[in-house]
């Protein structure tokens, strides 16, 4: 017995020295974790406040951008401006012609192998140094294209089919030889009407103006346009036929049958502005108007020409000052001088 409890003893005492050692190490670790948590928490409230402060500066900024848009916005003035439909008109042209045949065989110079304006009496060509003169006032076409005697109007008007479409004539080549009674050109009397023959398309704008008998036409994009008078018309399934008399007729013209122009309808006074310019509020179309330091939003009538482009036909006046982006706009004191 007493044996066992010698060797007891020592046990007991290795036990708690064991017991105390541990418990050091855990009271060094746990300063350094203290320590470390303390460190990381110190950071992260470092880096939180740094971050507030950070969204804090940039909502002032983008809040004072914001009201320095609002009152200083970008602006412009509007100016007067014509809108007006315009419709593809293309068809055949038709005029009285009569054939020139040569006086004798020879070889055949032309003074010029241009279309060009004949006195009756003046010189069409020569033939072996002979001249041979016009019988009449004209223009005179030293070039055929085939349907010389074989195109008017009672063989283009009826039907339902597509109008021709005859090439450019093709000039006849100067110094060749040409037999007697050849061909030689056609002249054109003048004065003479032009008339056309064309398919459209019609428009209510355009059918307003085919109620009055008469279209306006434009050849060119510098052109004002002029006023044809219709004949007469057929309207066949959605599209229309017309026969009008043109109030133009040059020597040019003469040299092909057929015609590209624009019909130009529907011509109204208004306002183009950009498409920024205008925006929908609350269900009403308007744009913001500058009166004196103060934006004030207007109701317009207004419509799109093209994908950038408004055209404001009731609303606004030449001379206003428009708010170029509408949609970062909005009503109150500005400041634009």
């Amino acid at each position: 017995m007493h044996t066992n409890e010698y060797l007891n003893k020592p046990q007991k005492f290795e036990s708690k020295t064991s017991v105390k050692k541990l418990t050091a190490k855990d009271r060094h670790k746990g300063i350094e974790s203290k320590n470390i948590n303390g460190s990381l928490a110190a950071r992260l409230f470092y880096y939180l406040t740094v971050l507030f402060i950070s969204i804090v500066a940039f909502n002032i900024y983008f809040y004072w951008l914001d009201a320095y848009k609002y009152s200083h916005p970008e602006v412009f003035q509007a100016q007067s401006g014509v809108y007006a439909e315009e419709i593809p008109f293309e068809g055949v042209l038709l005029w009285e012609e009569r054939i020139v045949f040569a006086g004798t065989s020879g070889t055949i110079s032309y003074p010029s192998q241009e279309p060009r304006r004949v006195r009756k009496g003046e010189q069409l060509c020569k033939i072996n140094g002979v001249a041979q003169n016009s019988p009449d006032a004209g223009y005179f076409i030293p070039a055929f294209d085939g349907y010389e005697g074989n195109w008017n109007y009672s063989d283009l008007w009826p039907g339902t089919s597509a109008l021709p479409s005859p090439a450019k004539a093709t000039p006849i080549p100067d110094g060749i030889y040409v037999d007697n009674k050849q061909p030689i050109g056609k002249l054109i009397p003048q004065p003479q009407e032009l008339r056309a023959i064309a398919w459209i398309d019609v428009t209510p704008s355009l059918n307003r103006d085919i109620s009055r008998n008469r279209i306006k036409i434009r050849r060119s994009e510098n052109d004002w346009g002029v006023w044809a008078e219709i004949r007469t018309k057929a309207n066949i399934s959605q599209r229309t036929k017309i026969y009008v008399t043109l109030p133009f007729f040059t020597p040019e013209m003469a040299e092909i049958r057929t015609f590209s122009w624009k019909i130009y309808v529907g011509e109204q006074n208004g306002i183009y502005v950009p498409n920024s310019s205008v925006i929908l509020k609350d269900g009403v179309m308007g744009v913001y108007i500058i009166k004196g330091n103060e934006a004030i939003f207007r109701k317009v009538e207004a419509f799109h020409v093209d994908e950038d482009t408004f055209f404001i036909n009731s609303g606004v006046i030449p001379g206003d000052m428009l708010i170029l982006n509408a949609g970062s706009a909005r009503e109150g004191e500005v400041s634009i001088w």
